[in-house]
């Protein structure tokens, strides 16, 4: 009634424009400098809580409420022309509050994906681009996360010229907190296989690196395999790690190190691990 009655009183010397936001916010000023002016009344709370419903009876995002609110309007036998007038004076406003909500919406969105894209930079960064090139043996990858970044990850680091060192990695869960725990994973394995060449010690000492800091209900499946360029045997250690696959040169196709798996990393920091050793032949694969 406080509105209506506010509007009426303006006749027809005020109109309501709303193309964008800003121009929300001139109308509202304009219509109380109207109001005071016409009527000799100041822009009170009342009128104010009032001017907001009739926008909210029109917004979009409150079609039922709108539709609810016209029917009990009606039946207080408001005459029809009170509820096209509110309905009129509100709905440019309301659809510039649309608008600006699906803009902002879009510009949140925008500056999110840029930043994910860093993100997926910066992780992609840590996944090696190669391999080393190394007499009697070809190493080959893929790397494919689900959405723009993950938790999944795979390195490799050679302490000298007769040894490399293998990791494989996957975070529980995915997106961006995956990727977080799998950069501090990647940081953790390489400063500690820089100085400890044994896999099960390795893993061991991963694992207590990470334990504390290791978000509820998070935890990380690694495996690390050492291998002799001279002698051609490598080693496995793995911290539940899904078992690598080692093909004969016969064809023949086994699981390696199902048996001595342990626990995932990040579950029990004094946990311990286990390794199965084997030897390549010539025309032999293992794939993780």
């Amino acid at each position: 009634d406080v509105l209506v009655s506010a509007l009426r009183s303006l006749g027809g010397r005020h109109v309501v424009y709303g193309a964008t936001a800003e121009n929300y916010a001139w109308t509202q000023t304009a219509l109380l400098r109207s109001l005071e002016k016409v009527t000799g009344k100041a822009w009170t709370e009342e009128l104010a809580a009032a001017w907001e419903n009739a926008i909210g009876l029109v917004t979009s995002e409150m079609q039922a409420g709108a539709a609810a609110e016209e029917d009990r309007l009606k039946a207080e036998t408001r005459p029809n022309e009170d509820i096209d007038l509110l309905m009129e004076i509100a709905s440019n406003p309301a659809l510039s509050f649309q608008k600006n909500s699906l803009f902002s919406t879009y510009i949140a969105k925008k500056k999110t994906d840029h930043e994910m894209s860093l993100a997926r930079t910066v992780q992609r960064s840590l996944i090696p681009s190669g391999f080393p090139e190394v007499d009697a043996y070809r190493f080959a990858a893929s790397y494919e996360p689900a959405t723009q970044v993950g938790g999944d990850y795979y390195d490799w680091i050679m302490p000298d010229d007769n040894r490399i060192c293998f990791i494989f990695g996957d975070v529980s869960g995915k997106g961006l907190s995956g990727a977080l725990i799998m950069c501090r994973l990647a940081g953790a394995a390489r400063a500690l296989l820089a100085n400890e060449h044994d896999p099960a010690r390795a893993l061991g000492a991963i694992n207590a690196h990470l334990c504390d800091r290791m978000p509820g209900g998070r935890f990380v499946t690694l495996a690390l395999l050492a291998l002799d360029l001279r002698t051609h045997r490598f080693t496995l250690a793995s911290a539940g790690h899904l078992p690598p696959i080692y093909r004969g040169p016969d064809g023949s196709a086994t699981y390696v190190g199902h048996e001595t798996a342990g626990i995932p990393i990040g579950i029990e920091k004094d946990a311990s691990y286990e390794e199965c050793a084997g030897v390549f032949e010539p025309g032999s694969a293992l794939v993780f």
